[in-house]
């Protein structure tokens, strides 16, 4: 059973590992902050509301 549902992820998951291999897959970005905005960040990360990633630039 438990070899089963290890090469069901394996087929799942091929198409997406090979789009990041690839480069292609891009995850969505919900928003995107300065450094020096990193409470705001964090204050939105933790409403846990966003869909997609919060990005804190340098």
């Amino acid at each position: 059973m438990a070899d089963e549902g290890r090469a069901r992820i394996r087929v799942t998951a091929a198409p997406v590992l090979a789009e990041a291999r690839r480069g292609t897959l891009r995850p969505p970005i919900a928003a995107a902050y300065d450094l020096t905005d990193i409470h705001r960040a964090q204050e939105e990360f933790s409403t846990r509301r966003h869909v997609g990633k919060i990005v804190v630039r340098p």
